[in-house]
């Protein structure tokens, strides 16, 4: 597994699309769960973390005010 990959991290697919931010990791079975926008939509999968890099883990986390 890519160990750069985490709860919050930025990632996009190898083959590219929308950024999307892990929410979940699951190591046993090699998976992060992400969600991302289409639209006002909120979007959830699961991608192989093979398929996945890592666009940005230097944002900081919106925090409502």
């Amino acid at each position: 597994m890519n160990d750069q990959i985490q709860e919050g991290s930025v990632v996009r697919l190898n083959s590219g699309g929308p950024e999307m931010t892990v929410c979940d990791v699951v190591p046993t079975m090699n998976l992060c769960r992400c969600v991302w926008f289409a639209g006002s939509n909120v979007m959830r999968e699961d991608f192989r973390v093979t398929t996945l890099r890592i666009v940005s883990q230097d944002r900081k986390p919106w925090v409502l005010p």
